[in-house]
Parts: C-alpha cells; sequence; structure tokens
C-alpha cells in the first residue's frame, strides 16, 4: 500500500475506505504482476484471461479472473468452456483467486464443482526505503544488473530451482516477455554466480521475483546484496513501493521479509480441477 494512501488511512480511519483503499491496491498489484510474468499465449473469455504457457507455472497456466463481463452464458457454461480449452492443450483446468476475483463467490463455485484449492500465496509490500535501511549485506559481493535474463543469469538460476532445460527455456521465454521494464541481477564470487534475482518496474511499485540463492551460499547476505541491487535500480525508476510473492508455506521466507521490513497484504491461492 502506498505512503500517501496510509496517510490518508491516518486522517480518514473509516473502515469502509480503508477496505475500498485496500482493494484498490489490491488490483494495482495483480495488473502489475500480469505484466510481470505474461503467458506465452492467451485468449479472453468474458472478461476472463485463459492464460497458457506449456504447463510450466502456475500462474501462466491458469485463468485469469479479476474482470468479468455479464453475458447470457452461465457460470457453470463458462466453466464448462474452460475446462474443453485447458484440456485441449493437454492442460488441467486451473483459476487464480485473490480478493478482487469476480464473480463474487467463484471461489466456492469452483470448490462445489470439484475444484481443489493450492499454492497459497502471500503478497507483501513494503516502502523501498524501510527495505534499504533493513538490509545488511556486507560489502564484499558484485552485484551484476542486466535487463533480461541471459545465458548466465539463466544457468544460475536453473541450478538453484533446479528445473530441467526445457522448463528453464519456457521460464527464460516468459521472463524475457514482461512488459515493463525489467532488471535481473546476479551475485559474483570471482568466477562464479551464488545468487539470482530480478525486478520488474511497473510505476509506483517495483516487483520482486525468482529469488534464489546457492545452497552453499544461504545466510550469508548474497541475496540481500541482490535485493539491494534490485531495490536500487526500481527506485532510480521511480518507484517508492516494492512487493513480492512468497508461498505461505514456507515460513522463513516470510520470516526474512518480514525482518526486511514486509507485511502481508493479502493472499491468493489456486483452484485445480481434481481428476476423477
Amino acid at each position: 500500500m502506498a505512503e500517501r494512501d496510509m496517510k490518508r488511512l491516518t486522517k480518514m480511519p473509516d473502515p469502509d475506505l480503508i477496505e475500498a483503499i485496500r482493494i484498490e491496491t489490491i488490483r494495482e498489484i495483480e495488473m502489475s504482476a500480469v505484466l510481470a510474468w505474461p503467458s506465452l499465449d492467451s485468449e479472453p473469455l468474458g472478461g476472463w484471461l485463459l492464460r497458457y504457457s506449456q504447463g510450466v507455472t502456475r500462474r501462466a497456466n491458469s485463468v485469469w479472473t479479476n474482470e468479468f463481463h455479464e453475458n447470457r452464458i452461465d457460470l457453470a457454461e463458462r466453466f464448462r468452456q474452460v475446462e474443453i480449452r485447458y484440456a485441449a492443450r493437454g492442460l488441467p483446468a486451473r483459476y487464480q483467486l485473490c480478493p478482487v476475483a469476480l464473480p463474487t463467490g467463484l471461489d466456492e463455485a469452483l470448490a462445489s464443482r470439484g475444484y481443489a484449492s493450492v499454492a497459497e500465496t502471500a503478497v507483501m509490500t513494503a516502502p523501498i526505503g524501510r527495505v534499504r535501511k533493513s538490509l545488511t549485506p556486507g560489502d564484499s559481493w558484485r552485484v551484476e544488473l542486466t535487463p533480461y535474463a541471459d545465458d548466465r543469469w539463466m544457468a544460475t538460476y536453473a541450478a538453484v530451482e533446479q528445473i530441467p532445460a526445457q522448463e528453464a527455456a519456457v521460464r527464460r521465454a516468459i521472463m524475457n516477455k514482461a512488459l515493463p521494464p525489467t532488471a535481473f541481477a546476479a551475485v559474483w564470487v570471482e568466477d562464479d554466480a551464488v545468487a539470482v534475482g530480478s525486478a520488474v518496474w511497473t510505476g509506483e511499485y517495483v516487483g520482486l521475483f525468482n529469488m534464489g540463492t546457492r545452497p552453499g551460499w544461504r545466510r550469508r547476505g548474497a541475496a540481500q546484496a541482490a535485493i539491494a541491487a534490485l531495490l536500487n535500480w526500481g527506485g532510480e525508476q521511480g518507484s517508492e513501493m516494492t512487493f513480492l510473492q512468497v508461498m505461505v508455506r514456507n515460513a522463513a521466507a516470510r520470516a526474512l521479509y518480514e525482518r526486511l521490513g514486509y507485511s502481508e497484504l493479502y493472499r491468493y491461492h489456486y483452484r485445480e480441477l481434481v481428476a476423477v
């Protein structure tokens, strides 16, 4: 939530206003995330966006549900059409759901249809200045920024995430398709990259993505060095706020980000059709 909005909240602590500002902020961040991690292919369906990327990552292979156009097709028929279209590509029908998903009651309707809730994720935000003050990376790191995922960055990322070459190639295509300006950070020790991360600038916000550190270098400040470089870049673009996404089950990562000044704004999850 932006500092200007927080000031409005302190002056006018009306619960309805607080919730309206929160919803507005969620919509803004979710749109930023769509641009930051785009699907390789997509098609519209009554305001929803059906996203396809060869099955690589849930976000890029799920229905974006933050808009909904009323028409004569009832919800059950829309569900059927989604299932047909994903099945035609050999993919499970999957929906991404957050507090601004439409129509109201969509989560419950999908649950009734047999869709399981998976991958609950927390979206955390913070003022860039607050995070900068909390970072303690040390001064021994060499950090390089590139505007796209080059070969060296991608090799380190694939090693950290332990993903096969074909999946890495799809992820790289997604990253390099991002619409806003991007920065990819690699933290070097001599000739070895030991940590990576990326950022996407969408105006007021800079989103952090793809953070990872090689096992032997964790808890030594390398990740913080990458974050510092990416937030410095975002600040230079004009951003005052930062956001990131972290799996709820990853308690250690959430605790780290909280120590750096991030706080949870909302959560999203997916509904996936359970095969019978």
